[in-house]
């Protein structure tokens, strides 16, 4: 189970919680929601902690551009293309 503590150099980061254990134990009690309405009422919870899509930016491009960009595509085939077409 990822607990998100995440070492960055000497420090350690600590947003989504650090597991402490005791001198000497090697296990970790955690408490983990078994229950249905533990666990719905959790995701209700989180759900507003999701950062949200922002909206999609149109790309504008002028007609010169997208005609330059159509005479290098040609251009781009015809030369891919023509030392395959020597040996057929």
């Amino acid at each position: 189970m990822f607990l998100g503590v995440v070492r960055r150099g000497n420090t350690v980061s600590t947003d989504l919680g650090v597991v402490k254990t005791n001198k000497g134990e090697n296990s970790v009690k955690v408490a983990v929601p078994t229950a249905k309405t533990d666990i719905n009422m959790a995701y209700e919870d989180a759900i507003p902690a999701f950062p949200t899509k922002p909206p999609k930016e149109e790309k504008k491009v002028d007609a010169a551009t997208t005609q330059e960009d159509l005479y290098r595509n040609f251009r781009t085939k015809c030369a891919t293309s023509l030392p395959h077409s020597r040996y057929y």
